[in-house]
């Protein structure tokens, strides 16, 4: 069903690469009959070239005929288990035998190497779990994450009830398109602010009109750059508007100085028409606004050069901010000097005296520069004080007194938590392993869903790229993707920690916990049908009510309850002071219990257990505070 639904994913417009990570693949089985290979005098050897032969297909060429092309391809694929059991093998006397003859030719799903499931909040705040498979699909280069995101999530949901049966489930884990339409979205908000801002500050500290040209200089400068960022074939995304927003502070720079001066040379009434000023005023500060312009690109266009795979990632920053600071020179010098003209048309009367001597921020600037200027003494004394701040502030870099990162913290509504088993672990412990993380993540109110992986990883992201999430497929390796309560919808921020969980039997945190640690009194928790609950040896006592069961431990982390020989539950650690009450459904039998190659995944229900006198909640508290 999933490599189906792939297919038809496929066919939406700018979707590029998919992959499907968990379930099985579909397998021919040959189970060759010993008995019956002597019987007709068949070799193993001979049956198992006779199979590897059927199954091979090799392109011979193309064959042109009638305007058209053909390809050529000698041999065939096996595509089911009559078509296989057909094949014939060759007897040690030449005879033919076919291989249903000596051999039981079987199709379904092959052995389990990788695992991956999913927990999900329905009705009434209950979790349920099932097998599940993820499809993940990511967009062709250029294209739109929004538009395309929105056109897969269509595409599923109109093959609902044709190809989707009613009895399955699917669910959008994750949608990086929503997710880059919100920050987008975000950070456009947070480039008008950034404009209004410098407006504002520019209105009260020079005037008005001057504020009217900054507000048309800004947005001018951000489409020229927008366009020539479209040229060079960039798109707008996170990383580009970062760029803009990096730059708006600095590129607004050359038509201050502009519009400034041009409104002390109107201040100075000396005779001059009012374009006779603005253009000595231009000329005045126009080398200086050059080199300034110039020494800023110098700066940033480094950054274009960073090999490996953060380059082409950090690329927009150093190209759009560049851009933008060449555009912001050309338009300081062009169109603001013009509108500055057409909309300063009354003479500044009331404000020549403050525009000719700088104002009160240049008579508050004065006082503090003649302070430093004053002699060689003090300038040597402002030198070695500003080099001194410097050296400070770097070496917080190296005692780690800021937080040094590729990327700022997220807000997103994901968590996920890496498992790495010691070498050697078994897919069924990994599991298990997930099932007590999941356990105790159904606690938090904020959890939405939960998909675990065991023997796989989880369909990376970025960060997953980054760190080469991909290659992560052994037995014991798993992840554990965590979905929370939108931004909008819960206001509580919830980060990742990483926190190590000690393989000691003393500590709470600790997976591994010997049988006895099942007995005693338990009580339940919200959500949980039951109030109290009491394990011993040879009792189960719910509510009161008691049954007299067989409790022993099947493996590590795990009880085994049987009522009159007849398996009815697990009792699980699920990590620290909780464990988990499993019941089973019909027909389980004490050899599925006791198998660990036979994990049971699908109850009948669960219910969530405390330990009232447990000391866990002060432990993490404890480790949380000794890890920051």
């Amino acid at each position: 069903l999933a490599a189906r639904l792939r297919t038809e994913v496929a066919k939406v417009d700018n979707v590029g690469l998919t992959f499907i990570t968990g379930g099985q693949e579909e397998q021919l089985r040959v189970v060759p009959d010993p008995a019956k290979l002597a019987a007709h005098g068949v070799s193993l050897g001979a049956l198992m070239d006779a199979v590897g032969q059927a199954n091979r297909s090799f392109p011979l060429g193309t064959v042109r005929e009638g305007g058209a092309a053909t390809a050529v391809v000698a041999g065939q694929t096996v595509r089911s288990a009559e078509q296989l059991a057909t094949i014939t093998v060759r007897a040690a006397n030449g005879n033919p035998v076919y291989l249903r003859d000596v051999a039981t030719v079987t199709q379904g799903p092959g052995e389990d190497q990788a695992r991956a499931w999913r927990w999900a909040k329905g009705a009434g705040d209950r979790w349920s779990m099932a097998p599940a498979v993820s499809l993940a699909i990511a967009k062709r280069s250029g294209a739109n994450a929004v538009n395309v995101s929105d056109a897969v999530v269509a595409r599923v949901e109109a093959l609902r009830g044709s190809l989707i049966p009613p009895g399955v489930e699917v669910a959008v884990t994750r949608n990086y398109g929503e997710s880059a339409n919100e920050k987008a979205n975000e950070l456009i908000f947070h480039l008008g602010l950034a404009t209004v801002s410098i407006v504002i500050l520019i209105g009260f500290a020079i005037g008005w009109r001057e504020a009217g040209v900054t507000a048309v200089v800004i947005p001018t400068t951000i489409l020229l750059t927008m366009f020539a960022s479209n040229i060079m074939g960039f798109t707008i995304n996170r990383v580009s508007l970062f760029a803009l927003i990096f730059s708006i502070g600095i590129l607004v720079d050359d038509a201050i100085v502009m519009i400034e001066n041009i409104a002390r040379h109107w201040a100075m009434a000396d005779g001059r028409s009012r374009i006779d000023a603005t253009v000595d005023a231009v000329a005045e500060v126009g080398n200086p606004t050059i080199i300034a312009t110039l020494t800023v690109v110098a700066a940033l266009l480094p950054m274009l050069f960073v090999s490996g795979l953060m380059g082409p990632y950090m690329a927009p920053i150093p190209i759009n901010a560049s851009a933008a600071m060449l555009f912001s020179f050309f338009v300081a010098v062009i169109i603001a000097p013009w509108l500055m003209v057409r909309f300063a048309r009354d003479t500044l009367t009331q404000g020549a005296h403050d525009h000719a001597g700088g104002g009160k921020l240049g008579a508050l600037y004065g006082r503090v520069a003649i302070r430093v200027i004053r002699d060689r003494k003090s300038a040597r004394n402002f030198l070695i004080a500003v080099g001194a701040a410097t050296l400070v502030a770097c070496s917080m870099f190296y005692f780690k007194a800021v937080t040094v990162k590729l990327l700022p913290f997220d807000n997103k509504s994901e968590v996920q938590l890496v498992l790495d088993m010691p070498e050697g672990t078994s897919l069924e412990t990994t599991g298990r392993t997930l099932d007590a993380a999941a356990a105790v993540v159904r606690q938090i109110p904020e959890a939405k869903s939960m998909e675990a992986y065991a023997g796989t990883s989880a369909p990376f992201n970025f960060n997953g790229l980054v760190r080469h999430y991909f290659l992560r497929n052994r037995p014991e390796m798993g992840d554990l993707m965590v979905t929370l309560a939108p931004k909008g919808e819960d206001p509580i921020e919830v980060s990742a920690v990483r926190l190590s969980i000690p393989n000691f039997e003393n500590s709470c945190l600790s997976v591994e916990k010997k049988g006895k640690r099942f007995y005693g009194n338990w009580v339940g928790t919200e959500g949980s049908k039951l109030k109290k609950l009491n394990v011993s040896k040879n009792r189960l006592t719910i509510d009161g009510e008691a049954r007299k069961v067989s409790i022993a431990e099947v493996r590590v982390g795990r009880m085994g309850i049987t009522e009159n020989g007849k398996p009815i539950a697990f009792l699980t650690d699920a990590g620290g002071d909780y464990a988990v009450l499993q019941w089973f459904k019909p027909g389980v039998t004490v050899e599925q219990m006791q198998d660990p190659e036979k994990e049971i995944l699908d109850f009948a229900s669960e219910e969530i257990v405390r330990n009232p006198g447990g000391t866990c909640d002060r432990q993490i508290e404890s480790r949380l505070k000794a890890m920051k």
